[in-house]
């Protein structure tokens, strides 16, 4: 009988202090968040369903979190990391979530107006129809 792992429930947030790690798929390359102990007590990070992330993802949406590189290690020892290019990606990161073994509630969600008529809608998370710019959803 197979086993299964990964269950984020098995990851409990009151006992979270402040550092989180999680890797990509194979395991070489790690990404620590570090010194952000409401990671959990707060709403972060966002939902985005652009055709970006719906092909990054291979799902109908991403969870990432735009984060200050002043709280992110990476690790990767057989280098270097290939990104897109980004505008103003100087002091932050945007990490895809799903590479750790909990993921905070979404504080906002982008291109809402891009999600499938069976997607859900997720109470207290503000909706934007395309990037904060272009305004709220009701």
């Amino acid at each position: 009988m197979s086993t299964f792992s990964g269950d984020p429930k098995a990851f409990d947030v009151d006992t979270f202090t402040g550092d989180i790690a999680g890797s990509c798929l194979c395991g070489n390359i790690t990404v620590t968040i570090f010194n952000k102990p409401n990671l959990f007590k707060e709403r972060n990070g966002h939902q985005c369903f652009c055709s970006n992330c719906r092909k990054f993802s291979g799902c109908s949406g991403s969870n990432n979190i735009v984060i200050g590189k002043d709280h992110v290690r990476v690790d990767d020892p057989r280098g270097p990391i290939h990104t897109l290019p980004t505008d103003d990606a100087d002091d932050f990161y945007v990490l895809p979530l799903g590479i750790f073994p909990r993921i905070p509630a979404p504080e906002f969600e982008l291109f809402s107006a891009h999600k499938h008529d069976w997607q859900a809608h997720n109470e207290g998370v503000k909706r934007y129809k395309y990037m904060s710019s272009s305004g709220e959803m009701g």
